[in-house]
C-alpha cells in the first residue's frame, strides 16, 4: 500500500499548474513537432526509445488536440489527445534527438526528472536525405521549423521573465519584441511562397 501511495504522490508533481504555466505548456506542445514524450523517471519507466514519442492528434477544428482546463481559481490541467498529462513527465522535441522537460521549461518545480532526454537516432534523416542535403548546400531549414523554434523561445522567455530576477522582465520584454517581429517576418515570407 505504501509503495502505491508513493508512486501516486510522485505522479502528480506538475499535473496541476498555474494558468500561466498551463498556457505556456500548451504553446510549447503546439509549437514544435506534433509529438510528445511521456517519461516518468521516478516511477521507474524504462528509458525512452525511438518508438516512445506519441503523436499529438488533430481535433475537429483542425488544431492540435491540446487543452488547458481549469481545476479551480488557482490551478489548471493540461490535456493532450483528451488525457491529462503531468508536465513533470512530459517532454517536447527541441533537436534531432533531444527532448526537453515541459515542467522545467514553464517553471514548475519538479524533482528527480531530467531537463533533457536524448533518444539516439530519433529523427535522424535517412541516408538518402543526408546525401540530398549535402548535394544542395543552399538548403535552409523550413520556415515552419524556424517559426516553431522561435515560438518555443518565446515561451522560454516568459518563464525567465517570471523568475523574479532583477531587470529580468525588461530584458525579456526586449527579446520578446524581437522574436515576435521575427515570427511575423517568417509568417509573411510563408504567405509569399
Amino acid at each position: 500500500m505504501l509503495a502505491l501511495a508513493g508512486r501516486s504522490a510522485l505522479a502528480d508533481q506538475c499535473a496541476w499548474v498555474t494558468k500561466d504555466q498551463g498556457d505556456r505548456a500548451a504553446a510549447l506542445l503546439r509549437a514544435g513537432p506534433a509529438a510528445f514524450l511521456e517519461y516518468c523517471e521516478p516511477c521507474g519507466d524504462a528509458p525512452p526509445t525511438k518508438a516512445s514519442p506519441k503523436p499529438i492528434a488533430i481535433d475537429a477544428t483542425g488544431q492540435r488536440a491540446i487543452e488547458v482546463r481549469s481545476v479551480n481559481d488557482d490551478a489548471v490541467e493540461v490535456f493532450v489527445n483528451g488525457s491529462e498529462v503531468d508536465l513533470a513527465y512530459t517532454f517536447v522535441r527541441r533537436g534531432t534527438d533531444e527532448w526537453r522537460n515541459v515542467a522545467r521549461l514553464v517553471g514548475c518545480e519538479a524533482t528527480d526528472v531530467s531537463d533533457v532526454v536524448r533518444i539516439p537516432g530519433d529523427g535522424a534523416p535517412a541516408p538518402k536525405a543526408k546525401a540530398k542535403a549535402k548535394a544542395n548546400a543552399n538548403d535552409r531549414p523550413s520556415l515552419r521549423s524556424v517559426e516553431s523554434e522561435l515560438t518555443a523561445a518565446l515561451a522560454h522567455l516568459d518563464s525567465i521573465g517570471a523568475s523574479g530576477e532583477p531587470d529580468a522582465e525588461a530584458h525579456v520584454a526586449r527579446a520578446r519584441r524581437a522574436l515576435e517581429a521575427a515570427v511575423k517576418e517568417l509568417q509573411l515570407a510563408q504567405q509569399k511562397r
